[in-house]
């Protein structure tokens, strides 16, 4: 964690963006400005992108209607905004394939084209190895894109912190 970078002071449960080291001591800032406080080193953690999105969320929950708010749950005049993790699906799913039978492992894997690196494509490869060699362990990873939508009414281009 160096300057510039955000913490999560453990102490005071509060996030804060790295201003000054001094040895073990580090200045903290609130991400959106406000007086800077002083931790200890083994008080502070990197910030996860929900550590830094919470005082956001809290501010917008503060501002909900006094009778509750789109969810419906409400605590304190708090109430829970979810987040939807969803699949880009105009990327696709991409495919790696790789043999990894034998001692030394085999470490076979397709040529790289458009046909081998669909979920399709890969299993064919494998499958024809798997006649031509016998060999039956593969490592494959699938991989897609995914992204964050907030709940309706929530700009994410609002909460300090978060980019588009």
């Amino acid at each position: 964690m160096g300057v510039g970078t955000f913490a999560y002071d453990t102490r005071r449960g509060r996030v804060g963006e790295i201003m000054h080291i001094s040895r073990n001591l580090y200045a903290l800032r609130p991400a959106g400005g406000g007086l800077e406080w002083d931790a200890r080193r083994e008080d502070l953690r990197p910030a996860t992108a929900l550590d830094r999105l919470r005082p956001a969320l809290e501010e917008v929950n503060g501002r909900s209607e006094e009778g509750g708010c789109a969810t419906g749950l409400v605590k304190r005049r708090w109430c829970h905004l979810e987040w939807t993790l969803k699949q880009v699906e105009s990327w696709g799913v991409r495919a790696h394939v790789q043999c990894v039978s034998g001692s030394p492992r085999c470490g076979a894997a397709p040529p790289l084209g458009p046909e081998t690196r669909t979920p399709d494509g890969a299993l064919a490869w494998a499958e024809e190895h798997l006649r031509a060699t016998g060999h039956r362990r593969y490592q494959r990873s699938l991989h897609d894109t995914v992204q964050w939508d907030p709940p309706r009414g929530v700009d994410p281009r609002t909460l300090p912190g978060v980019t588009t």
